[in-house]
């Protein structure tokens, strides 16, 4: 990934995808490097596949972008499970250094999907084209780490136990924490309309006197996006995406404790919209 942004990272090429899978029969697969994280259905669908200009701000609150480490899966016809022991959703780039700190102590995130019908294919995309058969699909995954909050000065993150604090003087506290990131999700798919929803929330708990001070001890996060689109026409999708993000904490939006991810917040969105495709290949069913 060529960054466009030099002056805010330093850093002009970063990698995404980079690693190594083997597949073993019967199914199983094992992979080592970095990917991209596979909690929530919004991420790991490919960005040439979504069906708005941007994914939902509710993903990029609770995504775990890209990770390092160790990751196993099985496929089956209906079911697929994935398990992997990583460095921390959110904290990942082999471009760069660790200086010093650690960007967490553990991490490990799990997924299951259950295909009640159709193809696995189908899931790629998240269009329903026209002449497409029924799809059905529900997943559940959850991510566990603890922060060390000792970041490395490149991998500041709340998933790293940052908490930011007075907007005045830039200043910014670091706290070990533990978080707990879970989300399910549903899809449906039809002969020319989709449908699909998810829940997703995270649990910031086990935190020092730090933490508990400033007010983010036991905070808790809500989100939920609910989105679809119909084609009208071979070529012409018509779409709608709501999504909500509710935070229950001790740390209110002030001058010195704002703005922050685990701030006392409520957010509401509507978004609508239209897809014209130009060209399409065949659908996958894969």
């Amino acid at each position: 990934d060529w960054s466009s942004d030099v002056c805010s990272s330093d850093l002009p090429l970063s990698f995404e995808d980079t690693y190594i899978q083997n597949a073993l029969g019967d199914g199983w697969l094992a992979r080592v490097g970095q990917w991209k994280s596979v909690f929530n259905y919004e991420t790991f669908t490919s960005s040439r596949t979504q069906q708005f200009v941007e994914r939902s701000l509710v993903n990029q609150y609770f995504t775990q972008q890209f990770i390092q480490g160790l990751f196993g899966g099985w496929e089956g016809e209906t079911v697929r499970v994935f398990g992997c022991y990583n460095d921390g959703g959110g904290n990942s780039n082999i471009a760069e250094v660790q200086s010093n700190g650690n960007p967490t102590e553990w991490a490990g995130s799990a997924r299951v999907d259950w295909k009640l019908d159709g193809a696995w294919g189908q899931f790629k995309d998240m269009q329903g084209w026209r002449g497409s058969p029924f799809a059905a699909m529900l997943g559940a995954s959850f991510n566990w780490q603890r922060a060390s909050g000792n970041p490395p000065s490149g991998r500041l993150s709340t998933g790293n136990g940052l908490i930011a604090t007075d907007q005045a003087t830039k200043a910014n506290v670091n706290a070990p924490m533990t978080l707990l990131s879970y989300t399910a999700d549903l899809n449906l798919r039809g002969d020319g309309w989709s449908f699909w929803t998810a829940f997703l929330g995270n649990l910031v708990y086990n935190g020092d006197r730090t933490a508990e001070a400033m007010g983010v001890e036991n905070a808790v996060s809500y989100g939920t996006v609910v989105q679809g689109g119909v084609f009208v026409s071979d070529s012409l999708e018509l779409i709608a995406r709501y999504e909500g993000l509710w935070v229950s904490s001790n740390m209110p939006f002030t001058t010195k404790y704002g703005p922050n991810a685990l701030n006392a917040q409520t957010l509401n969105i509507l978004t609508v919209g239209a897809n014209w495709y130009l060209d399409r290949k065949s659908t996958r069913l894969n």
